[in-house]
């Protein structure tokens, strides 16, 4: 160990030796070495500085800019509302509210949710388990319409109900239509979904579902052809998207079909 330290020493006090005026030498000196590398390190030094400067004084005109552009449109939009008659008003708040609601979701408009206040307290959807196997799920309302043949999954004698029953849903943003019949003697029954516009509103599910639970919903929707529903597991609280196929809930089977911007869910309960 003592061996390599000598060396390192005698290496470094010979690059140092003072050998500037030594006319002997037929190469560089250890002094023109030295000066070599000390202007390398300035001019590395000054390009250095020199490049943070232009940066950041490019960044800094930017930031000037984009907050004109900014102030700019926040002028023009008070001054749109402020001289705006109540016609104007209206037709002002219309388009804004069709630029608020989403129809396509790509994940890079879902990174802007996050910065939508959520204001649901509680959530509609912060049961665990919910007393019905299968659901559908109106996500612009939080409404939720129940599949199940028989209550609480039980069922019943069809000798003692051989009605049909029939619920109707209505989506006010999506101007979707929803009508569901049950026949208890068949022990089927079949959803109709009329599609309209096909949107949801994140402001009106911010003020719904808890964040966890429109994370969900969006992952979901993102491969459906009707975002404003979604078929909710309601003993386990998973999502399905409302799309051409089958699928088995509990003790119910789902066909799915797809037909002149309808579509029908057969439902089946299925004897164990």
């Amino acid at each position: 160990m003592n061996t390599i330290w000598n060396r390192l020493k005698n290496v470094w006090l010979l690059f140092w030796e003072n050998d500037e005026y030594d006319v002997s030498k037929k190469h560089l000196s250890k002094a023109d070495k030295r000066s070599i590398w000390y202007g390398i390190f300035i001019i590395t030094a000054l390009t250095i500085a020199a490049s943070a400067l232009v940066l950041n004084l490019t960044y800094a005109k930017a930031a000037k800019e984009n907050a004109e552009d900014v102030e700019a449109f926040e002028k023009m939009i008070a001054a749109y509302i402020a001289s705006a008659t109540e016609d104007e008003y209206e037709e002002v708040a219309r388009t804004l509210r069709r630029d608020l609601v989403f129809g396509d979701f790509s994940k890079n408009k879902k990174e802007y949710i996050q910065y939508i206040p959520n204001t649901a307290d509680p959530c509609r959807l912060y049961l665990n388990t919910f007393p019905s196997q299968v659901y559908l799920l109106c996500n612009n309302t939080g409404m939720l319409y129940s599949l199940d043949i028989f209550e609480d999954g039980n069922r019943q004698d069809s000798n003692e109900n051989r009605g049909t029953s029939v619920n109707f849903g209505y989506d006010e943003v999506s101007e979707s239509s929803l009508i569901i019949t049950k026949s208890f003697a068949d022990k089927s029954g079949e959803a109709r979904l009329e599609r309209k516009r096909g949107i949801i509103s994140i402001q009106r599910m911010k003020g719904l579902f808890c964040n966890d639970c429109i994370e969900s919903i969006l992952d979901v929707v993102d491969y459906g052809l009707m975002p404003e529903f979604v078929i909710m597991d309601g003993k386990n609280k998973t999502f399905y998207p409302i799309e051409e196929g089958t699928l088995q809930i509990g003790d119910y089977s789902l066909e799915i079909h797809y037909k002149n911007d309808e579509y029908h869910i057969f439902v089946n309960y299925v004897e164990e």
